[in-house]
């Protein structure tokens, strides 16, 4: 084990080595196969998963020949629409990872990453969720992301602020989650604030 706190201990080859080893499993989580579903009824319909929704909004991200697409269902009707190449999004998402991991870390200006990663949010946003607004309004958002995406932290951008926003693996899995009957004693505990790293 090693002990960063240790005098004379220099923490960058340790930070490095940390964002080699995040890459890797990021990668292998593009890459791994999906699982099908063991029978049809695991597939929603159309109908049901608007009834599920409700008043939300499900969007789904695709990778066709390395143009991101996305599914809207929205009162149970589906629409496809064409958004950014995937290679664009992928260098923005990169630019969003290092200017958080700059502010993170305390490395260099505040103030710098601070406007880089509220452009690049910008940017994000205008490519990933702006085009879907007259479908998707300011109704709650249930994302399922592909490959890069899965990266995204979505709150942080625009079209996302001030509304619920979950994001689900599959649009099969939401919906067998959304309509579960409860088990347990339904209570549960959310911690937030200051000094909590993992909140």
């Amino acid at each position: 084990m090693v002990d960063l706190a240790a005098p004379n201990r220099d923490p960058l080859p340790l930070l490095r080595r940390q964002a080699e080893l995040e890459e890797a499993v990021r990668d292998r989580a593009r890459h791994a196969a999906g699982v099908l579903a063991p029978d049809a009824d695991a597939l929603p319909s159309a109908a049901r998963l608007g009834a599920a929704l409700g008043q939300a909004a499900l969007v789904e991200y695709l990778d066709v020949a390395g143009r991101l697409h996305a599914v809207v269902v929205v009162d149970g009707r589906v629409r496809l629409h064409g958004l950014a190449a995937v290679a664009d999004v992928e260098r923005r998402l990169g630019e969003l990872r290092f200017g958080l991991r700059r502010l993170a870390h305390e490395l260099g200006s505040a103030t710098t990453f601070t406007a880089l990663v509220e452009r690049t949010a910008l940017r994000l946003d205008a490519q990933l969720l702006e085009p879907l607004r007259p479908w998707v309004g300011d109704r709650p958002l249930v994302v399922v992301p592909t490959g890069p995406l899965h990266e995204l932290p979505w709150p942080i951008l625009p079209s996302c602020l001030g509304r619920p926003v979950s994001v689900a693996p599959s649009a099969a899995l939401w919906h067998r989650a959304a309509t579960a009957e409860p088990t347990g004693d339904g209570r549960r505990v959310v911690v937030s604030g200051p000094d909590l790293p993992h909140a």
